[in-house]
């Protein structure tokens, strides 16, 4: 959702749905995230995620130096079988990419560098595009084209069998 020019009150704010919670396996908030170097997963699981390099955080953003800082996620695939075929899951991501060619891997669930080859899930900021992959189809699917230094609510779901769906700022791609 796109809002600009209004004040936000009460008035607009009272039909918003929760928060899902039930069944997370992780969930991180920028606004729970105080200091250090452990981003705590307040799903419940120990799923925490390390800062590397002290990404700067202020306000619940985590801004990134575009060369050496970035948060190290735990190993996703042993335990919920993340990557295989036959497993389903959704990832949400809230990002604002600084620029428009290769702004960065959102999310990679076994550690290697997008686009490698391996047999992984990922979301990342590349050539322009917002694109994501699951298990074997890479290169991926692409959402289109993103503008740098905007703001983007990025979905990714798989259905456990042949369905991967992405959408941008609650729009299906």
């Amino acid at each position: 959702m796109l809002i600009s020019g209004v004040t936000l009150t009460g008035t607009y704010v009272t039909d918003i749905p929760p928060v899902v919670a039930a069944n997370l396996k992780i969930s991180l908030d920028g606004t729970t995230y105080s200091s250090g170097t452990t981003w705590a997963d307040s799903s419940g699981n120990g799923n925490n995620y390390t800062l590397v390099n002290s990404p700067t955080w202020s306000g619940g953003v985590f801004t990134f130096n575009g060369t050496n800082q970035y948060i190290h996620s735990p190993d996703l695939h042993a335990p919920y079988a993340m990557g295989t075929s036959t497993t389903p899951f959704t990832f949400e991501v809230w990002a604002r990419p600084s620029g428009t060619t290769n702004s960065g891997v959102l999310i990679d669930e076994t550690n290697n560098v997008a686009q490698s080859g391996w047999h992984d899930s990922w979301m990342e900021f590349a050539g322009g595009n917002i694109r994501i992959s699951v298990w074997s189809n890479n290169p991926g699917i692409s959402l289109g084209a993103y503008t740098a230094n905007r703001w983007y609510q990025i979905v990714m779901t798989y259905n456990g069998s042949n369905l991967l769906s992405g959408y941008v700022n609650g729009a299906l791609q």
